[in-house]
């Protein structure tokens, strides 16, 4: 009976442990995909800046170019 308990115990420990350790990952991903949203995000501002550019330059050239 005590084995038993003592069986239980630790796997309860076991488990516990193993729970923070991926609610510790899964915060570490989850900052990470945050921080590649945002990356994602400028990137795709720079790119439009740079079609509103190049079509700046290609009406001012008097050239039609749509992207």
């Amino acid at each position: 009976m005590e084995q038993n308990q003592t069986a239980g115990t630790r796997y309860r420990q076991k488990k516990r442990v193993e729970q923070e350790v991926l609610t510790g990952e899964c915060k570490a991903v989850e900052k990470k995909n945050e921080a590649l949203q945002e990356r994602a995000d400028s990137l795709a501002e720079e790119i439009q800046y740079m079609k509103d550019s190049i079509e700046e330059v290609c009406k001012a050239r008097g050239k039609k170019r749509v992207l």
